[in-house]
Formats: C-alpha cells, structure tokens, sequence
C-alpha cells in the first residue's frame, strides 16, 4: 500500500511517524515511515522494540521527536542511531510529493519507483508477479500471446501486447521463444540500452547469444545471461525468486535518493 492509500484508510485520527535521522546498524533508512491510528498500524519503521515504543508513543503523546540508541536501553543490539518525527496526520502540509514537517524537515513521501519491464509472461513470471509487485517498484509485462495476457495478474502489475513508451530501467526477457528472445535483446541494444538487461538461459544459450550480438556490432558485454542463481530447483516460484534477487540490487540503486531534507 502506497502513502496516499495508506492515508486514505487511517483517516485524520491517526500520527505519521517518519524516520528523519538514521546511523550506524539500523532497521531502516532515513525515510522510513508508518502511519498509527488507535486500532491499527500502516507500514514499518523496522520492527523490533523502537518500532513498539513508537507506536505506543504515538498513541500517546503523538507530536514532537525522539531519538533512539539502539543498544541495551531498549533492548536492541544493533548500535545505530535513529531519530524519529511524529506529526498528527491533521496537521500535514501535503503540497505535493514533499511533505514539510514541523520540525522543518521535508520528506520525500512517494519516491519515484524504478521501472522493470518483462518480457514473456509464462510460469516464471507468473511467479515473479506478485513478488516483484510487493518491491518498491513499477513493475510492467509484456506477452504476445493472447491467453498468456489474461488474468488473474496483481492489480499493480501492468500487461500488454507491446512495451509501453515510458524507458525501462531493467528489462528481463524471457519469453517462450529463443528467437525472440535474441530479438528483443537487439531491440535493447540498439541505441541507448536500459541500465540492466538480462536473459533468462544457459551457459550455451549465453555464448550463442553473445556471439550473435557480437557479430551484429553490439555490446554483448552489457547482456547479463545466465541470470540468477542455481539453487538446486527450477521449479518457477524458485526460478522467479532467484531473478527478483539478481534484479533488485541493481534496480534499486539507479534511484537511490535521500528521503529527508
């Protein structure tokens, strides 16, 4: 659930806690947040003891900061520092994405999400779907196959017979024919490529396509094929969990943004 829907379900009676300062080993960064109401709990600061006391403050005290160390005092090992800001939803100023606290601070409430694109929607990717639409990012699918389009699909999850016009910042192909797989990969490196590609495959099915891009005058060096790591089982779910964990570091990092200002 996005900021705004999270809003939406709260309602005005409820705080907006907002982590704003953060150092060493901590849960979560900077930007952090979760909205408390007197009956239930949207989003997370990081769990474990800060997050309890944070909670409880908020149904309490609500407005102001407090700064946690988070060693032996709370019962917690982890050594960092974390500062959080708690506003009664009431009294946000929601000009637009920023949102101005009262402390002075401005944070980026809904940074925007990386776009990874897919190419194929068989078994893996049905898979991958609601995985990837858990992620902090957008995630887009695109199948030729009329019966493959069809649901069901996370409703967060856009598919289509064809790419949309937004540019992807990682594409992973892996559709139900190699040939248009070698296809879509000439697509993509042609010109400017995205900032990730990857093929689902073998060994052998990398060296054939390099080669062929090779010879073609691309930079094969920018296909990443095989993908994912071998863990014993290529059942989809397995298969899918492995390229989600081979994309993300990556896709995340194009967008790494400082929250808090």
């Amino acid at each position: 659930m996005d900021w705004r829907q999270a809003l939406s379900v709260v309602g005005d009676n409820a705080v907006l806690v907002v982590v704003v300062e953060a150092m060493g080993s901590r849960p979560r960064d900077a930007g952090a947040w979760m909205l408390v109401s007197p009956d239930r709990v949207i989003g997370t600061i990081g769990g474990g003891a800060m997050e309890f006391e944070s909670i409880a403050h908020s149904r309490t005290s609500a407005a102001g900061t407090r700064a946690f160390h988070l060693g032996p005092g709370i019962d917690q090992c982890c050594g960092g520092y974390v500062e959080v800001e708690f506003v009664p939803v009431a009294e946000l100023d929601l000009g637009d994405d920023w949102v101005l606290l009262p402390s002075g601070r401005r944070w980026l409430a809904q940074p925007p999400a990386p776009l990874l694109r897919v190419h194929g929607g068989g078994h893996v990717t049905r898979a991958l779907a609601p995985l990837a639409a858990a992620m902090p990012i957008r995630v887009e699918v695109v199948e030729s196959r009329d019966d493959w389009r069809a649901g069901p699909w996370p409703t967060d999850v856009a598919v289509s017979e064809r790419p949309g016009d937004s540019r992807p910042d990682a594409v992973l192909i892996m559709t139900h024919e190699h040939s248009a797989d070698l296809a879509w990969c000439r697509h993509y490196l042609t010109g400017e490529p995205p900032r990730w590609l990857g093929v689902i495959g073998s060994d052998s099915k990398a060296v054939r396509f390099k080669n062929r891009l090779r010879e073609d005058g691309l930079a094969s060096d920018a296909l990443h094929c095989p993908v994912g790591e071998r863990l014993g089982d290529k059942s989809p779910p397995v298969v899918a969990l492995s390229l989600l964990h081979a994309v993300m570091t990556p896709l995340l990092s194009f967008h790494s943004t400082s929250r808090i200002q």
